[in-house]
């Protein structure tokens, strides 16, 4: 069985690679979305805050022609502080 993104974070969450802070998506959705939000706001991460790399992740994907709706974007929230 694969495992989701989810579970992949939070093993690395368990496993001291993330600290304090993880997002967690509140209904289901596309996998490949999961994927593509994940992969854009961790990637950011590295150059920005939390929580800008998170409005700036949501911003990305309401211009997208592909993840524009809600549905695609609208389910994540950020746990934690750091």
């Amino acid at each position: 069985m694969e495992s989701t993104i989810f579970q992949e974070v939070e093993s690395a969450r368990n496993s001291g690679r993330v600290k304090s802070s993880y997002s967690k998506q509140m209904w289901s959705i596309n996998d490949r979305s999961i994927v593509d939000f994940m992969a854009e706001f961790y990637g950011k991460i590295r150059h920005k805050g939390r929580a800008e790399s998170f409005i700036a992740t949501q911003l990305s994907f309401i211009d997208s022609p592909e993840h524009y709706h809600p549905f695609y974007w609208a389910p994540f929230v950020v746990v934690g502080e750091r």
